[in-house]
């Protein structure tokens, strides 16, 4: 476990270093920065659910990565990137920016996201294993020149660009409600249940690829385009 609480400015240098965790890690003070690139590697073999939960944490150049089993997350964190490699992964009243959001593994996992908004300014990649998203009251937000890459699965968490471009690539996927604030491509074969479109916004549709919506709500000076 790792647990942090001192009220004075504090700092950890990892160079590049990782570190593991096994049951909790606790940021319990919003004085407190991680230096430099490393790894927090989460690994829990218990059947009781760990917990990281963050005050105020903000290191840009660290990866959290949840290994095995059953991690709940809360709180305001500031990271490069979150990677789920093994086991289930829960989000609580988190506040989260990110490089990369990226669910990978062999094995299936679900993702539970609860009063929570992360927000991407670069990439979600989802490859291998099943995944099961749960959303109660939550959001997730791409910033910038984004990426969304996935096959055959069902994104119920609502999804905003709010600038840039998000480009939307693989196979059969469903997004159940998509607000676009800039430039969507898309690339491959999507559904989007709910497509919301902000004033200038633009969608692009790569050649032999297909977008299928179900229900639109566009504002004016809309444009769609091929690629």
């Amino acid at each position: 476990s790792l647990l942090w609480i001192d009220s004075q400015p504090s700092a950890l240098n990892l160079n590049g270093a990782t570190v593991t965790i096994n049951q909790e890690m606790k940021i319990a003070t919003s004085r407190f920065t991680a230096r430099g690139t490393g790894v927090f590697a989460f690994q829990n073999s218990t059947a009781v659910n760990a917990v990281a939960d963050f005050f105020d944490f903000t290191a840009p150049g660290v990866t959290l990565e949840f290994m095995s089993g059953d991690w709940r997350v809360g709180g305001k964190l500031h990271v490069a990137a979150i990677s789920r490699k093994g086991g289930n992964l829960s989000f609580f009243r988190s506040r989260i920016l990110a490089g990369r959001l990226e669910i990978t593994g062999t094995t299936p996992t679900i993702l539970k996201l609860s009063e929570s908004e992360i927000t991407l300014r670069n990439s979600w990649v989802i490859t291998g294993s099943f995944l099961t998203i749960q959303n109660d009251q939550s959001a997730l937000s791409f910033k910038g020149n984004t990426l969304l890459d996935a096959n055959d699965r069902v994104i119920s968490v609502p999804i905003r660009l709010d600038s840039g471009r998000l480009t939307i690539t693989g196979n059969n996927n469903q997004l159940v409600n998509l607000r676009v604030a800039g430039r969507l491509a898309v690339v491959g074969s999507q559904q989007v249940d709910r497509l919301t479109l902000a004033a200038l916004a633009e969608v692009a549709v790569q050649s032999n690829s297909r977008l299928r919506v179900a229900d639109i709500d566009a504002a004016a000076n809309t444009r769609w385009t091929g690629m």
